[in-house]
């Protein structure tokens, strides 16, 4: 095994076991998650999933992984994952294995908006202006503390933390249980 496989199996490893520790401690805490359901699922249009950068746009279930290497050249696999984070940007593409078309797009910073214009940072009031009420969202009731998410199969997750969008991820072909 070379070296830098080594180093990257290590940094996905602390990961995965912060995550699972982060996961135990939330568990434990009692919080119990509760999610409202909209009345009616927002249908989001193929435009809702397209992202522009400064160099071009992608399209979340189109885009290529090279589409997305020529737009962030400065940037990296995670370990032997189908996920690429650019450098210096808190950014990162999943890509389904197969066909290697872009699947997620996790915005975790102000440098990437939404086709409607809402980038972290912005706030819940902003959010439900540009995206409508129907939305289902899911909370442990911290107040102020939400995930809305509009679509079904495809869809478009706000993580909101003190009623301002902390997280966008742009999803495609996520199913849900039927309810």
């Amino acid at each position: 095994m070379r070296k830098e496989n080594i180093k990257e199996y290590r940094t996905i490893l602390v990961i995965i076991v912060l995550l699972t520790l982060f996961s135990l401690f939330v568990s434990l805490r009692g919080g119990k998650v509760m999610i409202k359901e909209a009345g009616q699922d927002a249908l989001l249009p193929q435009s809702d999933y397209v992202v522009q950068t400064e160099h071009g746009s992608l399209t979340v279930g189109k885009s290529s992984w090279e589409e997305v290497q020529h737009l962030f050249p400065q940037g990296k696999n995670l370990g032997n994952s189908t996920i690429y984070h650019p450098d210096d940007q808190p950014i990162f593409f999943t890509f389904s294995k197969k066909e290697n078309i872009l699947t997620d797009i996790h915005i975790q910073g102000g440098s990437l908006a939404t086709y409607r214009g809402i980038r972290v940072g912005d706030s819940l009031e902003k959010l439900t202006t540009a995206y409508g009420s129907n939305y289902t969202t899911i909370s442990t009731g911290e107040a102020g503390n939400v995930d809305v998410v509009y679509g079904r199969g495809n869809d478009i997750v706000f993580q909101v933390r003190g009623n301002l969008v902390n997280a966008i991820v742009l999803q495609h072909g996520i199913t849900w249980p039927a309810t």
